[in-house]
């Protein structure tokens, strides 16, 4: 995008021509990379833009931590396979690396290629364009050299990218397949957030019995303020009778996978153990589940899911107004456990993770045609 607006997905595919010949779009002229950096009121964040092959989601070099369900990818492949175009990348994240960290301070002197800012939101995105086949190179070699990287967001995108590849007609064997568009952030450049979770009753009248429910299995503390748990383990329950608290787990037997007291040491616990130690993993089975029978065909509630820097105060408007029954405010997991269990070929729980920086669909477009 020639950086005076975004678009939105409709706009691309059914003016992409159109918008190439009256310069709303910049057509780069050579393969390329981007420094793409995002500032708000609260964080910067800064990464690499570039298109990445397919194969490397098959060989293990892109780890993944959650399950793909085909049926959620299926609107994003019908995209691929009617518009031939890619507009929305994957989040790809990295271990620190001092000699790609320099690179990017040293491209970020330069002038940039685009800048906007945006006053609604009070936000200032750049971008550089690297087209230097030195420069170029290097950053192939450095990625190269990393063992392994984790996709963060996009789970379900990368799958629907993959089958589109499998999908597309034999091409000249000349012609390389396009790789998906992805930007890759180090770990100190991206926010791990938690998802919360929210409660709709079908009948309110049953939480009283389900509220007697929870009490049997956590530890119920009674708070006066509306707060997000301090540590892992914790979890916040705030409920339309405006009463407020904080949830621990039992020890529940003998049998428990792990002591509640050691969850914030997981280096001695197997990866399949982890998983189940999950914060959100134990919520599920034990207040979703076994209170409201969530996931059951005996289940009381609809579960909704919020995440970002706004989810606190969407959440407890709808508790407050009474137009949901529950909210649950969760720790947000690290980035130790993910690494873990991706490694491991295991997957966490739906909606166990809130990445952020969140990127703007349209900014950068690959043809895939």
């Amino acid at each position: 995008m020639n950086g005076l607006e975004f678009s939105s997905f409709t706009d691309i595919c059914l003016n992409f021509d159109q918008n190439l010949k009256n310069g709303r779009l910049i057509l780069t002229q050579s393969p390329s990379f981007f420094i793409y950096e995002v500032q708000d009121l609260d964080h910067s964040y800064t990464g690499i833009w570039t298109s990445t092959d397919s194969k490397d989601l098959q060989n293990g070099i892109i780890r993944k931590h959650e399950k793909i369900y085909p049926s959620r990818s299926q609107n994003i492949l019908d995209m691929f396979t009617k518009n031939q175009i890619d507009f929305n990348p994957i989040l790809i994240t990295y271990p620190n690396r001092k000699s790609i960290d320099s690179f990017i301070l040293k491209t970020k002197s330069r002038k940039a290629f685009i800048e906007v800012w945006e006053d609604f939101n009070q936000k200032l995105t750049r971008l550089w364009i690297i087209e230097e086949s030195e420069e170029i190179d290097f950053l192939i070699r450095e990625f190269k050299d990393l063992d392994s990287v984790y996709l963060a967001d996009g789970h379900h995108r990368a799958y629907a990218f993959q089958q589109w590849v499998s999908q597309e007609p034999k091409r000249d064997p000349s012609q390389k397949l396009p790789g998906f568009s992805s930007i890759y952030f180090s770990l100190d450049q991206v926010s791990i957030r938690a998802y919360h979770r929210l409660i709709t009753l079908y009948h309110p009248k049953d939480y009283p019995q389900i509220f007697e429910k929870i009490k049997t299995l956590f530890e119920v503390i009674p708070v006066r303020e509306i707060g997000l748990p301090h540590s892992k383990g914790e979890f916040f329950l705030m409920d339309f009778l405006n009463g407020l608290y904080i949830l621990r787990l039992k020890s529940l037997s003998s049998n428990d996978l792990i002591q509640r007291k050691d969850l914030n040491d997981f280096t001695h616990i197997p990866a399949s153990l982890m998983v189940e130690n999950l914060d959100v993993s134990v919520l599920q089975k034990y207040l979703f589940q076994e209170c409201m029978g969530i996931g059951t065909k005996n289940e009381l509630g609809k579960l909704e899911y919020a995440g970002g820097k706004d989810a606190e105060k969407l959440i407890t408007g709808q508790v407050l107004s009474e137009k949901a029954h529950m909210g649950i405010f969760l720790f947000p997991p690290n980035f130790d456990e993910i690494k873990t269990i991706s490694n491991a070929g295991l997957f966490m729980p739906q909606k166990s993770t809130y990445f952020e920086p969140k990127i703007p669909s349209g900014l950068i477009i690959q043809d895939l045609s």
